[in-house]
């Protein structure tokens, strides 16, 4: 198994499966599939008591998330409460926390590791940049994407738990963007992805993600934020959009990181569909497509690396494209 797949299939996961003993300082108890803490991030007490402040969930198993506050990493805050700077200071102290042994690491292995974290990071700070302006500003774009939600049987504690944002305009990410400590290397590479379509020429100004497609659904996988797929809610076709490039989506089935160990895998096509199962109907492990054209064995074989044995298809009745 490559370094990479250590970190991501066993490390994290184990880090997951103990929470309450890797982050005795804040707190952690079980709660369902979940973790709730009673503390901030900050490991200090919320001026309103609650038990679940800080969580960590089974749909996003490597970031510690506060309510109504930051996320982070397990990489960045082991890196941050440990006083680490080292990458593979960080890595080996992560494998100590998850009682595993690493292999010998070379700077090759690192840096892949490295672009990785960076990459996913970067996702996990747009998603919580369009969740947080779907539920906070008056736009009339983001009044008309809750509405949208609404219509659907969506609560506000539904909207919030699936991840769901609303992106006012690619413009205003980026100064977002400007304003983080990422590098700018990182935001041009974004700005490339956004900026694009899928022949490569650039966009009008007037369309695509952030423009025509503003309802953005954070693409999580294996443990992490590794795309968006963003939705129009008017007359603009296709109906999702995707960032343009390589790269940015590896062939992982959406929300694929919740089946870790699981037997049974229940694949839908719609990302809003499988997250309404896990999220509102409780279903457990229950992942996405995006379309038919997705159901393929490379993707098959990565649902069995995380432990799935059966599968059971609820794909939409219609015609394949």
């Amino acid at each position: 198994m490559e370094t990479r797949d250590l970190l991501n299939y066993t490390i994290l996961p184990a880090i997951f499966d103990r929470a309450d003993a890797v982050f005795q300082e804040l707190q952690f108890k079980r709660s369902g599939q979940d973790w709730h803490s009673p503390l901030k991030l900050d490991r200090t007490n919320p001026k309103t008591p609650r038990r679940d402040k800080t969580v960590i969930t089974a749909r996003l198993p490597s970031r510690l998330m506060e309510q109504g506050g930051n996320s982070i990493s397990f990489w960045d805050y082991v890196a941050g409460y440990y006083g680490l700077t080292q990458k593979k200071d960080v890595l080996e102290k992560l494998a100590a926390l998850a009682e595993i042994s690493l292999p010998s690491l070379d700077p090759e292995a690192l840096e892949r590791i490295e672009a990785k974290r960076r990459a996913a990071d970067l996702w996990a700070a747009i998603a919580d940049y369009c969740q947080d302006c779907l539920q906070k500003t008056e736009d009339p774009g983001a009044k008309a994407a809750r509405e949208y939600l609404a219509g659907r049987g969506y609560k506000p504690e539904h909207i919030a738990a699936m991840g769901l944002g609303f992106l006012p305009s690619r413009a205003s990410l980026f100064s977002f963007l400007s304003g983080k400590r990422y590098e700018t290397s990182d935001i041009q590479g974004l700005k490339n992805q956004l900026e694009k379509g899928v022949d490569g020429k650039p966009l009008s100004s007037s369309w695509g993600i952030g423009e025509t497609h503003k309802l953005v659904i954070p693409y999580t996988a294996s443990g992490r934020t590794i795309g968006i797929a963003a939705r129009a809610l008017g007359e603009a076709r296709p109906k999702y959009l995707y960032p343009s490039g390589e790269g940015w989506r590896r062939p992982e089935l959406f929300n694929l990181n919740a089946v870790k160990g699981a037997k049974d895998l229940v694949i839908m096509e719609g990302f809003l569909d499988a997250l309404a199962a896990s999220v509102i109907a409780g279903i457990p492990d229950v992942v996405a497509l995006g379309d038919s054209s997705g159901f393929n064995r490379e993707r098959i074989e990565e649902a069995k690396r995380w432990g799935a044995q059966k599968t059971t298809l609820c794909l939409d009745n219609d015609e394949g494209h």
